[in-house]
């Protein structure tokens, strides 16, 4: 079984919930990863040494209203439920359409750890307006999905997020 360990978001939200650049980071705080444990690779190198821990258990996030708590929720539902709309609010690609600028390539990035292994996945969504235009017409949104394994050359740290 896997848990969420970290969430990346990037160039993606409401206006008055904006995600420019955010990681939520649940790692290394719940119950070590039983024995044995694989030796993480050498790209963790800033994190503890020792076997790996496992994810927050639980987690609370403060923010006032209309800080983005609800917007949280619905952009990693669209990544773990695509095209589903009975996710809080009906996190649909239409409900999605709302949360890019026309010069945005949003990213949510969902980072995985095994409670067995410790080892990772992440899986992700990136989404953006063709021709960089806003449109009422859903099919000049384009959404794609993806999911890797961390590695020396690609993290969730080091993923390529387009820049203006």
């Amino acid at each position: 079984m896997y848990e969420l360990s970290r969430i990346r978001l990037h160039s993606i939200g409401p206006a008055g919930a904006r995600y420019a650049d955010t990681v939520l980071d649940l790692r290394g705080v719940g119950a070590p990863v039983p024995e044995p444990a694989p030796v993480q690779a050498d790209f963790f190198e800033g994190d503890p040494v020792g076997p790996p821990r496992r994810p927050a258990p639980a987690g609370v996030i403060f923010l006032e209203n209309g800080g983005g708590k609800s917007v949280l929720l619905k952009l990693i539902f669209s990544v773990m439920l695509p095209g589903h709309r009975n996710t809080l609010g009906g996190a649909s690609s239409g409900v999605l359409r709302k949360f890019l600028l026309a010069d945005d390539c949003g990213h949510v990035a969902l980072e995985w750890q095994h409670t067995v292994t410790g080892e990772t996945v992440v899986v992700g969504k990136v989404s953006e307006w063709r021709g960089r235009q806003v449109s009422s017409d859903p099919r000049r949104f384009a959404e794609a999905w993806y999911s890797f394994r961390p590695g020396p050359g690609l993290s969730l740290d080091s993923l390529p997020v387009s820049e203006r």
